[in-house]
């Protein structure tokens, strides 16, 4: 299951960084509409590749196509607008988004083992908020 589950965070991650790789050379409006055009795109096709799992890891793979999305729109707009706030709201978006399907695994965690696993999520959310923060003062 874990790794049917892995094969699918990989597959899903893989639709949010073509996307968002095509985009990121322009700054163009039309090819921030069409990055968002994909990113919706991409976002329905991993969904729907989620439907066929249940429990914990289905959750786990709409997070991730949730954060995918995110990550794509969010790098869209960074690379759009072209200002540091502009990509350290992006670096900010993508930590929250990551953040969520982290926590989202640790739920098949139990006791101490879940406990560390949010605890990991949560700093290493942290931790990329800061460098958005860093990103924002340059």
């Amino acid at each position: 299951m874990k790794k049917t589950l892995s094969m699918i965070v990989i597959a899903a991650a893989g639709f949010g960084l073509t996307a968002s790789a095509s985009f990121a050379a322009t700054g163009s409006k039309a090819d921030y509409e069409a990055a968002k055009t994909q990113a919706k795109t991409d976002y329905e096709k991993a969904k729907d590749a989620c439907k066929s799992m249940s429990g914990n890891a289905k959750d786990v793979c709409e997070a991730q196509a949730k954060a995918d999305r995110t990550k794509t729109e969010a790098n869209a707009e960074a690379a759009y607008k072209g200002t540091p706030k502009a990509k350290a709201k992006a670096q900010k978006d993508i930590a929250e988004a990551n953040y969520k399907v982290d926590k989202q695994k640790c739920d098949d965690m139990k006791g101490d083992q879940k406990d560390a696993c949010q605890k990991q999520a949560k700093a290493t959310e942290k931790s990329a908020e800061a460098q958005a923060k860093a990103t924002e003062g340059k």
